[in-house]
């Protein structure tokens, strides 16, 4: 059996990134490991339209440029003239198999699995969703190990529900069992806007730093990461897309109006890309079924350049 097939990951046809694609986890050697997590089990309801398991196969077809991508494409910094995301060695190791009627449990113990296997390489995790639940696995897979961690949760929602519908594993739940985990020093949750009090209290509660979108507009998003996040040993980012302004990611599960743009986004990554060693990251609730646009996915595309601004980021402070 191959390493591959041993940790439930398939290899589908196009790659995220543009990424190598890696057959034998054994031989893995890059700097970063890209993912995909087809899964939507944590969805809330059928009311709110899952279809987050097509997010990794939307990314795929949706590179960052439309006649390369971004491992190859030599894209330019237009302020300095210099090419950007050149230097750090992607891979793509596949995307994990997962089947609904194993249960969420057993599922999110292959997703942990390959994070885990990942970051113990010394190898930065990118997990792309998928609906937010599997944020709690991923996470707990890349930080597996690591003392005083920080987690920067990026989202219009607040995920701090213990409990929803009899279940503690959804998409609303999330930063609550990360909360959980003893090695998580610090939360920090940014872009917030539709929060109810069955995730207000508890956030309180447990000493969540936060900034609205309403703040992260009328501060500078850099400013707002100096005062929020703290200089941290080990930083896992998750990125639900709709943080973003509802128009920029329609095709997602809950578009809130009221968010960040794009490039307010772009720049409190790289703020936080200074503040620590980034062990992990997720990008998550991408739902094409629900996008706009014939033979593409807009959030899906936006979500590639997410990717490219983080990991541009990452390797400009790795400098």
């Amino acid at each position: 059996m191959s390493a591959s097939r041993k940790h439930h990951l398939v290899r589908p046809l196009n790659s995220l990134l543009g990424a190598d694609q890696i057959d034998d986890l054994d031989k893995l050697s890059s700097d970063v490991a890209l993912y995909g997590v087809p899964w939507d089990g944590g969805s809330l309801s059928t009311l709110l339209s899952p279809g987050q398991r097509f997010g990794p196969s939307a990314l795929r077809q949706n590179n960052v440029t439309i006649f390369g991508c971004a491992a190859d494409a030599r894209i330019i910094d237009l302020e300095t003239g210099k090419e950007r995301l050149s230097k750090l060695k992607l891979a793509d190791i596949g995307d994990l198999d997962l089947m609904p009627s194993l249960g969420a449990e057993e599922n999110f113990r292959r997703i942990s699995q390959v994070a885990e296997l990942v970051s113990k390489k010394r190898i930065l995790p990118i997990a792309v969703g998928g609906d937010h639940s599997i944020s709690f696995p991923a996470g707990r897979g890349a930080i597996a190990g690591l003392d005083e961690v920080t987690i920067v949760h990026l989202d219009a929602h607040a995920d701090f529900e213990d409990e929803i519908g009899g279940s503690k594993l959804t998409h609303g739940s999330n930063l609550r069992r990360l909360s959980e985990l003893p090695n998580v020093k610090n939360i920090v949750a940014l872009g917030l806007r539709h929060v109810w009090r069955e995730t207000y209290d508890p956030m309180i509660e447990y000493g969540v730093r936060f900034a609205s979108s309403k703040a992260m507009h009328l501060e500078k998003p850099a400013d707002v990461v100096d005062r929020l996040v703290p200089k941290s040993k080990h930083i896992y980012v998750s990125i639900d897309i709709d943080v973003l302004d509802s128009p920029f990611v329609p095709g997602t599960c809950l578009p809130e109006p009221g968010g960040l743009s794009y490039l307010m986004l772009i720049e409190t990554l790289a703020q936080i890309a200074k503040k620590g060693q980034i062990v992990g990251i997720d990008i998550v609730e991408i739902n094409p079924m629900n996008d706009i646009g014939s033979g593409y996915s807009m959030a899906a595309r936006v979500s590639s350049w997410i990717l490219f601004e983080f990991l541009a980021a990452i390797e400009e402070n790795r400098r």
